[in-house]
């Protein structure tokens, strides 16, 4: 806990001295790996295209090639069952306690699982006090 509240000030801090959006995405996600603890952290922006696919802006941490097979879509469909999707879809935090059970995270489990991730979250940004803005 104390390593979270940790996280947590040190966030704030970023938020003031980022300078710019790819600067704020990269230092939350070290903040999160370095002092959170969290093997890996990234920022995903959704992508206004056909698959409503998502794009990565942002990642720190134990990757290892893992998010280059994900393929996650924000839409409909198996692959935007995840966190991450859904965070972006209904602008609500969403939380995958267990990738070996959990079956929405059938798409991604067999990886992440050889990729040593055991749990996700998926928290919704937005910009400009309102909900959910995407590129």
């Amino acid at each position: 806990l104390a390593r979270v509240q940790t996280a947590l000030r040190m966030a704030a801090g970023v938020l003031l001295r980022a300078h710019t959006e790819t600067e704020l995405y990269r230092q939350m996600c070290d903040v999160l790996v370095e002092i959170g603890g969290y093997r890996l952290a990234d920022v995903a922006l959704a992508k206004d295209d056909p698959d409503k696919s998502v794009r990565f802006v942002a990642l720190v941490g134990h990757d290892d090639g893992y998010l280059d097979h994900t393929r996650i879509s924000w839409g409909e469909g198996p692959r935007s069952r995840g966190p991450t999707g859904s965070a972006i879809r209904t602008g609500e935090v969403e939380v995958n306690q267990n990738f070996a059970i959990n079956a929405a995270m059938a798409p991604w489990r067999d990886e992440a699982l050889r990729h040593g991730l055991r749990s996700s979250i998926g928290l919704p940004l937005s910009a400009g006090g309102g909900g959910y803005s995407g590129p």
